[in-house]
């Protein structure tokens, strides 16, 4: 975690609401295997365990695609100055650069 006066808090690489936005995906998915693994014990077949299987496999992959969306859209703007030296813009640098 790093917060300064000129970056916002960042908990995770997420800014406070995609990290609550990412928590709330994370237990709705969570909610789904689990009544589709009660589903798998009440049955105990083949087709159930490959479908559970598969579901595991759906929900992982949609629990990383948008962690890596919301990491990129809580990444903060960068501005260049004085040649090729990145800096997010603050009183501080403005004020250093004039």
């Amino acid at each position: 975690m790093r917060k300064g006066l000129e970056t916002p808090l960042l908990i995770r690489g997420l800014q406070v609401r995609y990290y609550y936005l990412m928590g709330g995906i994370i237990a709705v998915l969570a909610l789904f295997l689990l009544t589709a693994f009660l589903g798998l014990t009440k049955t105990m077949t083949l087709a159930s365990f490959s479908s559970f299987a598969i579901k595991v496999l759906i929900s992982g992959s949609i629990c990383t695609l948008s962690y890596v969306y919301l990491s990129k859209k809580s990444r903060v703007v960068k501005y260049r100055f004085k040649g090729k030296l990145e800096s997010t813009i603050s009183n501080r640098d403005i004020f250093q650069y004039l």
